[in-house]
């Protein structure tokens, strides 16, 4: 298990959410404040543009929010893309990112650090979608049912499935060595697998 997936697991039983399916995104806010992740979450005149929803101040210990994006989590009128925008926001602060965004105002970032931790950020966010220990208990062969259920994307979703299926080979004794091409027969593979698991 690398240490995205611990750190999600990690956290996940720090805010005293590990079995929750879809955690709130409000409260899962609250929590991180009140577990010192965080110092602090919403919406701040400047420290937003208008192109960007949300980001993570290092420097503040705090996660922006635009104002349209702290309305629809106050809300509760998520819809996908801002569930994995806020989740990767908290990937940051979870995994203690020191780098600014991509883009700060109209200025664009560049370089190995910033673009490794929008990775790991956006890995961190599929993967507190989609914990690896819940995968025993669901068919994850359908990504669309999988989708609807953790609230990503239909494309977050299967790139959650592909690194599933990655850690199905790799810690599963048995398992293929070599890809799988056809899509359902692996998933199913990997789900026959991952109730074997023992985390």
């Amino acid at each position: 298990m690398n240490y995205i997936e611990q750190a999600v697991i990690r956290l996940r039983v720090d805010l005293g959410i590990p079995n929750d399916l879809r955690p709130d995104l409000l409260d899962t806010l609250r929590r991180l404040r009140i577990a010192g992740v965080i110092r602090g979450f919403g919406p701040k005149i400047g420290a937003v543009s208008s192109d960007i929803a949300a980001r993570w101040d290092p420097a503040e210990k705090w996660i922006f929010l635009s104002d349209a994006v702290w309305d629809q989590v106050v809300l509760g009128e998520e819809d996908p893309e801002l569930r994995f925008t806020i989740l990767h926001e908290i990937g940051h602060a979870a995994l203690r990112h020191s780098a600014r965004n991509r883009k700060v105002g109209n200025i664009y970032q560049h370089g190995r650090s910033v673009e490794r931790e929008e990775e790991e950020a956006d890995d961190f966010a599929r993967a507190f979608a989609i914990p690896l220990n819940f995968i025993s208990n669901l068919d994850i062969r359908d990504a669309t049912a999988l989708s609807e259920r953790f609230g990503l994307s239909r494309e977050a979703t299967e790139k959650r499935m592909v690194d599933l299926q990655r850690h199905a080979r790799t810690y599963v004794a048995g398992a293929a060595d070599e890809p799988e091409d056809n899509y359902a027969e692996a998933m199913t593979v990997m789900s026959h697998n991952a109730r074997n698991w023992n985390l």
